[in-house]
């Protein structure tokens, strides 16, 4: 198959390539993808999808991104709602019983109990620290409301991960959207290197439901333990006039080795960050008062920050938190369980597709 040449992609995109040079579009000519369906022909060269995708991704790479994943998801629900039939049906024959027998007589044993770290969760997303309740004093309220939310849908999708999982024959080769999400030496990282799953944050100090991620990935460290690395990138929203200063100040703390102990820190006290209270917190966590606050007040990771949202527009970064997970995109507040599926499709898959 014939595609654009350079010359004639000039031609036919005259107009594009004066505002390339206004406002930084690409113009030059991407790879055909096998299977790329021919879309317009140009005086006899064609034009492929993927070219008119490239240029989508290079003019609003927010919306190609959330559409894409979008599109994905959709098809994955319905994969995921064959693949259950299937192995429903087929564990009701094995035990000769109707599909709807053999569900009332195992969803019930699943019905998933409420666990410590569900209540902390829990507890962190309703804010009730800022309003100085403890997590004793809210726990029956909140074992309550989570027992509430339970439902025969969780039982139902748990058997269904069992019979899946017990399933030989079943082989998923459908892969969700991905961006390559370069980690730079700016970032911050906890976690080993040689970890199979890289969790990308991009998240905003003042942002709440950034708050509420703190205990899911915090419960994913735990749980995955060596398997997962976890990298934070600064995206601090203009409609949160605090969340610069303290993208800043976390860099500072950075500078001392104590990053992640101030980032936790902010969460927790995320209604005062004021910069009298951003300097209280360094000497709380016992970093060199000094040269925080000389790193503070000196403005020195302005532009690091500055730097960190021109990234983030680039990946299409619109929202707080977004994370990708081996570069597959999850924005904002999702469950543990979301992210747990996740890191566990993707620790299956065979090393060199990750």
């Amino acid at each position: 198959m014939t595609t654009v040449s350079t010359v004639a992609r000039r031609l036919a995109f005259a107009l594009l390539a004066s505002m390339a040079a206004t406002r930084g579009v690409n113009t030059q000519q991407t790879p055909q993808a096998p299977n790329d369906p021919v879309v317009a022909v140009i005086d006899g060269q064609t034009l492929t999808l993927s070219e008119v995708d490239a240029r989508w991704r290079e003019q609003d790479a927010g919306s190609f991104a959330y559409l894409q994943q979008e599109q994905y998801a959709a098809r994955r629900r319905a994969l995921d709602s064959i693949i259950g039939a299937y192995v429903l049906e087929r564990e009701a024959a094995r035990r000769g019983l109707s599909v709807q027998k053999l569900l009332d007589q195992e969803l019930p044993k699943r019905m998933p109990s409420v666990s410590e770290a569900d209540i902390l969760e829990a507890y962190t997303r309703a804010g009730l620290a800022a309003q100085g309740v403890s997590v004793d004093q809210a726990r029956d309220s909140l074992v309550q409301m989570l027992e509430k939310r339970r439902s025969k849908g969780d039982a139902l999708s748990r058997y269904l991960d069992e019979l899946r999982g017990a399933a030989r024959n079943i082989s998923i080769t459908f892969d969700a959207p991905r961006q390559r999400i370069p980690v730079l030496p700016t970032d911050r990282i906890t976690g080993k290197a040689s970890a199979r799953i890289e969790v990308v944050e991009f998240g905003d100090f003042q942002c709440p439901i950034c708050r509420t991620m703190v205990p899911v990935l915090k419960r994913l460290q735990t749980e995955h333990k060596d398997d997962v690395r976890f990298v934070w990138k600064d995206f601090p929203l203009e409609g949160h006039p605090d969340a610069r200063p303290a993208a800043e100040a976390a860099r500072c703390a950075a500078d001392q080795g104590k990053f992640w102990e101030y980032h936790d820190k902010l969460f927790d006290n995320q209604q005062a960050l004021g910069k009298n209270r951003l300097k209280d917190y360094a000497k709380q966590l016992k970093l060199e008062p000094t040269a925080f606050a000389t790193c503070l007040d000196k403005a020195t990771h302005t532009k690091d920050v500055e730097s960190a949202l021109l990234e983030a527009a680039g990946h299409g970064v619109s929202a707080t938190p977004t994370v990708f997970i081996n570069g597959r995109l999850v924005v904002g507040a999702v469950p543990y369980e979301t992210y747990d599926r996740i890191i566990r499709e993707e620790l299956s898959r065979p090393p060199d597709t990750r």
